[in-house]
């Protein structure tokens, strides 16, 4: 019995509330044994429903309410605070987020134009390089009907000086 009236103390310490109407604590009474109980309830009993010791003083305890009302206030301005500065900080790294991609598109844009320009240095040089196996290919061509022509000069030679000869 002992263990549910500590219970049942410590709970409405904890919590807040009345112990006979379990409602939370606002108008405060403070009775001789020293448990807490609501405006409402105070005025019907003649015994503690906690430790069942006979009330023979009470005391409305005041302030209370009004420290739980600028708690409250004191809560909301610190939540509204706290609101301001996450969205301080999220419109920097909105910010911050904006200008990378900007960046990225600029460099993308660049990127790509390096890239298109690659590609037709690339192609030129192909170009070039196709030119050149051709004009190399012609001009060893050329050289081997120069050879050949220089082999059938000599061999008109040799037989214009043997014609001669005779």
């Amino acid at each position: 019995m002992n263990e549910i009236k500590q219970f049942i103390n410590q709970e409405v310490k904890i919590q807040g509330q009345c112990p006979m109407c379990f409602s939370k604590l606002r108008k405060i009474f403070i009775i001789n044994c020293g448990h807490l109980y609501c405006e409402q309830c105070i005025k019907s009993i003649k015994q503690c429903v906690v430790c069942k010791e006979k009330i023979s003083s009470k005391q409305q305890i005041f302030g209370i309410e009004y420290q739980e009302n600028e708690l409250q206030k004191t809560q909301l301005n610190l939540r509204d605070k706290r609101q301001k500065i996450m969205q301080a900080e999220l419109d920097k790294v909105t910010k911050d987020l904006t200008s990378l991609q900007e960046v990225q598109n600029t460099y993308n844009f660049h990127y790509q134009g390096l890239i298109n320009s690659e590609l037709q240095a690339q192609e030129e040089l192909d170009k070039l390089q196709n030119n050149y196996d051709q004009v190399y290919q012609s001009t060893v061509f050329a050289k081997d009907r120069i050879c050949i022509l220089k082999e059938l000069s000599k061999q008109i030679e040799l037989q214009q000086k043997k014609i001669n000869l005779l």
